[in-house]
């Protein structure tokens, strides 16, 4: 019996990749025979998964989902790597413990840039590949916090609450 689940082989985008949900999704898409670049922020941790997942069907690299060229650039390399995209996991996420009182202006802006625009970002980045597979799969990665608030992590809340929407 055949491990490939996508016949053809999907071609996935995972961001925040190299750690977490990102990193557990790309393994499982790896699995079924699917093509995967890996982008995450953090190089180190992007390094340690470089060193333990190779195969002419992974990519990897730094992937910055606040920045338009980061993101170009790695719509860009997908397309060169795998000839196209037709999957855009959207997991790269950040969280801030603090009470409402002690959040900062800066704190809610990075943490709603990098979960609920960075997904925005990438998804308008990417449709153009997706549309052109006709198999265009966008898959945002939400949170309980999508669903209930919670004191100690409200720009969080806001940002799934925002993703999920």
């Amino acid at each position: 019996m055949s491990h490939l689940l996508f016949d053809p082989p999907r071609r996935a985008l995972v961001t925040g990749g190299a750690s977490g949900f990102g990193l557990a999704i790309a393994q499982a898409l790896l699995e079924k025979a699917a093509h995967v670049a890996i982008g995450d922020v953090d190089a180190r941790r992007l390094r340690q998964v470089q060193q333990t997942i190779l195969g002419s069907n992974v990519l990897s690299f730094e992937l910055d989902v606040t920045s338009r060229a980061s993101i170009r650039e790695a719509i860009r390399k997908c397309e060169e790597h795998f000839g196209g995209l037709d999957t855009l996991v959207n997991s790269a996420g950040v969280i801030r413990f603090a009470p409402l009182i002690e959040i900062t202006k800066e704190d809610w802006d990075h943490v709603l840039d990098v979960n609920l625009k960075g997904a925005f970002l990438c998804s308008q980045a990417a449709s153009p590949l997706l549309g052109a597979s006709g198999r265009c799969r966008i898959v945002n990665i939400g949170s309980d916090a999508s669903k209930i608030g919670c004191p100690m992590i409200v720009p969080y809340c806001a940002s799934k609450f925002g993703l999920v929407g």
